[in-house]
């Protein structure tokens, strides 16, 4: 009797975890399980992976689960994207919009979700197509003219400037409506721009931006000395504005201020992260307008330190390849051959192909020069081999370019004497 009784238990404990293992295995409480933020989750994750359609039938249960869930069609419409499906890439930006008028700003939503960027055509277009239905609905909807004005900035500026004018009409307080319209004016007319902002600084007077716009404009008509006050300004308003002691160090430096420049840009290094390639090779040609060769030396380092390798053209930044190409000539210059010898070799491995016909600057101009220069500094250690290899590396890419250019002649001469 006991025993019937003990199988009986182990039996009814078998068919219990049996029931369980099942029930965890149910795909509609698995589901339940998972939270909206959970697929959200995983759709970014495989969006990451570029398996858009994973990441789509992700997104798909995050809406379901949640169908005001703004960034899931955002992202939705880029995994959409990937998939070349524009059209419900549009249609999921547009539901975006609508559930968060704030992705009307280009910038804003760019500094958010730099991800989007290489959808930014299809999104700005659903802005555009978003707001005017807004508008046809309710034409006196300020925030959608503003949204439509922004999102039309380069693809009609003098549609961009109406809705501007629009928002202005019905909110003459608006100073964001003043600024954003005096920097497409700015584009047409000079004088209608200055009185823009200034009504934007009338209005808001800690508007760096509208500052450091208005300054531009001065800078670009001469007007140094009124430029020259509004970054000022601009640097009192807000201290960790990089764009503010950029701007003040361009025209240091055309005023011959080479010092005050070169503090500027190292305000700009400190508060720009992002550029510090660029901005270490800017401040370091500063360092020899001032004569102080090993600063810029100094700068150079940091600037490779800091700069990406490319593989095209198109990427942005500032290249490793030209920051190698400019520590190698001082390097030459300051007859460091062994240092310039590795820069240009740097120069020579980092630089990517490409064409002119491409629309990029041409490889062979870059290998010419670099071979040529790295051809000099071997003679100069008495490399005569090693200068001869280069020297005809030199030649061979000023013939791809047809170019008779003086160091080509030299070249040419060169390997003749090294030949014998």
């Amino acid at each position: 009797m006991h025993k019937s009784i003990a199988i009986l238990g182990t039996f009814v404990g078998i068919l219990s975890i049996n029931y369980t293992i099942n029930v965890l295995h149910s795909p509609n409480l698995v589901a339940q399980m998972t939270s909206a933020e959970d697929f959200y989750k995983q759709g970014m994750q495989k969006l990451e992976l570029q398996d858009f359609q994973g990441a789509i039938a992700l997104f798909n249960q995050a809406i379901n689960q949640n169908p005001n869930n703004a960034e899931a069609y955002l992202y939705r419409g880029l995994a959409k994207r990937g998939l070349s499906d524009s059209m419900g890439a549009l249609a999921d930006f547009k539901d975006a919009l609508r559930l968060d008028s704030s992705y009307g700003d280009a910038i804003k939503t760019s500094q958010r979700h730099p991800k989007l960027n290489p959808a930014y055509d299809i999104l700005n277009n659903a802005r555009q197509q978003y707001f005017s239905e807004v508008i046809e609905r309710n034409p006196n909807d300020v925030q959608a003219y503003f949204y439509r004005g922004i999102a039309n900035r380069y693809s009609d500026t003098q549609q961009a400037i109406a809705d501007l004018t629009k928002v202005i009409s019905l909110q003459p307080n608006n100073a964001e409506a003043f600024f954003y319209r005096g920097t497409f004016n700015s584009q047409y007319d000079a004088d209608k721009a200055i009185a823009d902002f200034n009504e934007a600084i009338r209005l808001n007077p800690k508007y760096t931006e509208a500052y450091l716009q208005r300054g531009a404009i001065y800078a670009h008509t001469n007007k140094e000395r009124q430029a020259i006050s509004d970054y000022e300004t601009s640097i009192r308003v807000n201290p960790n504005n990089a764009d503010s002691y950029l701007n003040r160090s361009g025209i240091r430096e055309k005023q011959g201020d080479i010092k005050g420049a070169s503090a500027d840009l190292t305000e700009a290094i400190r508060l720009k992260p992002d550029e510090l390639a660029r901005l270490y090779t800017s401040r370091g040609e500063l360092h020899l307008k001032l004569k102080d060769t090993q600063k810029g030396l100094a700068d150079y380092s940091e600037a490779i330190r800091y700069a990406s390798d490319v593989k095209d053209y198109i990427g942005g930044g500032y290249p490793s390849y030209m920051a190698y190409g400019r520590r190698a000539n001082l390097r030459d210059e300051l007859k460091d051959y062994q240092g310039a010898i590795a820069d240009y070799t740097q120069l020579i491995r980092l630089a990517p192909p490409g064409s002119a016909f491409d629309g990029a600057i041409n490889s062979s101009d870059i290998w010419a020069d670099a071979y040529f220069r790295r051809a000099e500094a071997k003679i100069k250690i008495s490399d005569t081999r090693g200068a001869l290899q280069d020297y005809r590396q030199a030649v061979k890419y000023f013939s791809e370019r047809g170019w008779q250019t003086d160091n080509y002649k030299k070249a040419t001469a060169q390997i003749k004497k090294l030949q014998k």
